[in-house]
């Protein structure tokens, strides 16, 4: 499933957007509650922000994968970690060493 941008869950986006983002109302009576606080738009959002402009190392990966899709190809997983490890080589050629050597 993907992953969700709006809650950072893995799942189905529904039309209009995120199914988990839901708006919470009290009775008629009194003011609407506050939405819910979502992880990606509070706690994280700086950390995802500049994540993402990180992680655009995989425009490779990405646009072999739209075109995969566009042949009616579905690649691997395997594939795709291979696609995926080798952005991580192409940026530096010691990524792994230096991923085992820090215990990650």
């Amino acid at each position: 499933m993907p992953y969700c941008p709006q809650c950072g869950r893995s799942h189905t986006l529904d039309t209009g957007g995120c199914r988990f983002q839901t708006t919470i109302t009290a009775p008629a009576e009194s003011a609407p509650a506050p939405r819910r606080r979502s992880v990606m738009t509070t706690d994280y959002q700086d950390q995802v922000l500049i994540g993402t402009r990180i992680e655009e190392e995989h425009r490779k990966t990405y646009d072999w994968l739209v075109q995969c899709f566009r042949d009616g190809v579905h690649p691997s997983s395997n594939a795709f970690y291979a696609h995926i490890a080798m952005d991580h080589v192409r940026e530096d050629t010691m990524y792994y060493d230096k991923l085992e050597k820090a215990g990650l």
